[in-house]
């Protein structure tokens, strides 16, 4: 399975990892995951991308996808995209969230340095 979806309730942490192709299934099921969470602001989430080779979406799905996911649900979204088309799409997805809270990095410890900034 291309996904990996973990939660760290004690750090108040959701971890993503998706690899190889990704379909809008696979991201449509993460974001039903974060559902289950409280909102709360202390939640915040790590997304890996740096294993992605494709996303089978289009933009538009991508876009729409981000408002559907922009909820106040966590303090912070990371998203980490080292190569530059996961990049280009992970930064299109944060601008169509909309959310100053989402942030997409090329390095994990840019990523986690940001996601800390606000761990309470």
């Amino acid at each position: 399975m291309p996904m990996t979806y973990r939660v760290d309730g004690e750090r108040h942490l959701v971890l993503v990892a998706l690899t190889g192709i990704v379909t809008l299934e696979e991201i449509a099921a993460v974001l039903e995951g974060n559902r289950g969470l409280p909102l709360d602001d202390r939640w915040r989430e790590l997304v890996d991308v740096s294993e992605m080779t494709e996303l089978a979406a289009s933009g538009t799905h991508l876009q729409q996808l981000a408002q559907v996911a922009t909820a106040p649900r966590f303090g912070r979204v990371a998203i980490i995209a080292p190569n530059p088309l996961t990049f280009g799409l992970a930064r299109m997805y944060a601008l169509s969230a909309g959310a100053e809270n989402v942030q997409v990095f090329h390095e994990l410890a840019d990523a986690e340095t940001w996601l800390q900034a606000t761990a309470s």
